[in-house]
C-alpha cells in the first residue's frame, strides 16, 4: 500500500503506476500546536508492507511555521509511528528531498553531524528503509541505520534537456568540486562538453567561487546541482561563468530549498533560464516567474516499477 497526504499528485501516480491501494493520513493540531494523525484507509495493515510518501516544502512556503522543516520532519515521525502501530510489517519511506543531508560531517570538537541522529529518530519512528533522490552525498547512507535507496536525477536531467533541445555549443557545468560525479554524468550522458568551478567557503551560507576550469566562450552552460539553497552558490557560478564569456546559463537544480532571501536574488535577475523540480512542495504564486518547476513524478513512478524488493 501507497500512504501519503491527501491531495498527494505524486502518490495517486505512483498509486496507479505501481497497481498499490493508495491510502491518506489527516493530521490535526490543537490548540497547543500539538499534533494527531488519523490514518483513512479501509484495508487492513497488520502484516503489510506500506511506502510512505512524504514531500517537504519549499522555503517558499515557510512564511507558515507549520511548514517549517523542523515541524514536518516531526509531522513524519508520527505518521511513520502511527502505521507502526497499526501493525505495518514493513515501512519504507519516499522523501524525494531528504532534510538534514549536508549535516554528515563531524564538527571542529570530532563530533558527528545531525544526520546520523536524524537516521535514530526515523528508525525509532518506524522506517525500515528511505528512498530520496540526489542525496547530497554518498556518505549519507552509511550514517543510517538502515537502507537508503538513492534515485539519481541525471537520467531526468537528460531527458529534459534533449526536449529542449542541444548542441556542440551546449556545455554543462559544476558549481563546485562536490557536484562534479553529477555534471560529469549528465555531460557524458548527452554527450557535452564538461567545465568546472573551484568554490571555496568563507561562512556559514557563504560562498564564492575562485577559478573555472574549461572553454564557455559564446556558448551555452547549463549549471547542474542538487540543492539550491540560499542561492550563494548558484549566482556565484553564473558570475563566473558570464565574466569568462559564456553566451548564456542556465541552471538545473533538483531540490528547490529556496531559503533566505534566495526567490527574490533569482528574480533580480541572472539565469537566463532556471529549472528545478517538485522534490519539495512549491506554491506557484510564491515562485518568482523566473524559475520554470518541472515534475519528477512520472520518473519516479517508472522508477519505483523497476526497483525490485519494495514488496
Amino acid at each position: 500500500m501507497i500512504v501519503s497526504c491527501q491531495n498527494s499528485v505524486l502518490a495517486q501516480r505512483l498509486s496507479a503506476r505501481l497497481g498499490q491501494p493508495l491510502g491518506t493520513y489527516n493530521l490535526v493540531n490543537f490548540a497547543d500546536t500539538e499534533s494527531l494523525v488519523t490514518l483513512t484507509m479501509s484495508e487492513e495493515l497488520a502484516g503489510t508492507t506500506v511506502l510512505l510518501v512524504f514531500q517537504f516544502s519549499s522555503f517558499c512556503l515557510q512564511d507558515k511555521p507549520e511548514y517549517h522543516i523542523n515541524n514536518e520532519l516531526w509531522q513524519l515521525l508520527l505518521v511513520a509511528n502511527t502505521l507502526k502501530q497499526r501493525g505495518v510489517k514493513k515501512l519504507a519511506g519516499l522523501l524525494p528531498y531528504l532534510p538534514y543531508a549536508r549535516h554528515d560531517k563531524n564538527d571542529a570538537a570530532g563530533f558527528a553531524g545531525s544526520f546520523a541522529f536524524i537516521g535514530k529518530l526515523l528508525q525509532a519512528a518506524g522506517f525500515d528503509e528511505l528512498i530520496s533522490c540526489d542525496v547530497h552525498s554518498v556518505h549519507n547512507a552509511s550514517l543510517l541505520p538502515f537502507p537508503l535507496r538513492t534515485i539519481s536525477l541525471v537520467s531526468f536531467w537528460a531527458q529534459f534537456l534533449k526536449r529542449q533541445g542541444v548542441d556542440r555549443n551546449t556545455c554543462i557545468a559544476a558549481p563546485d568540486v562536490g557536484g562534479l560525479a553529477r555534471a560529469q554524468a549528465l555531460a557524458q550522458e548527452l554527450g557535452l562538453e564538461l567545465v568546472t568551478l573551484e568554490k571555496k567557503r568563507i561562512g556559514v551560507d557563504q560562498s564564492v567561487s575562485l577559478t573555472l576550469t574549461g572553454d564557455v566562450v559564446g556558448k551555452r552552460v547549463v549549471v547542474i546541482d542538487d540543492i539550491i539553497d540560499t542561492a550563494g552558490t548558484a549566482l556565484h557560478a553564473y558570475n563566473s561563468i558570464r565574466r569568462h564569456g559564456a553566451r548564456s546559463v542556465e541552471g538545473c537544480f533538483s531540490h528547490a530549498v529556496l531559503s533566505a532571501n534566495a526567490h527574490h536574488l533569482v528574480q533580480d535577475g541572472c539565469f537566463h533560464k532556471l529549472y528545478v523540480t517538485n522534490s519539495l512542495l512549491l506554491d506557484q504564486t510564491q515562485v518568482p516567474t523566473s524559475i520554470a518547476v518541472v515534475s519528477i513524478d512520472e520518473f519516479l513512478a517508472n522508477a519505483l516499477a523497476e526497483e525490485k524488493g519494495l514488496w
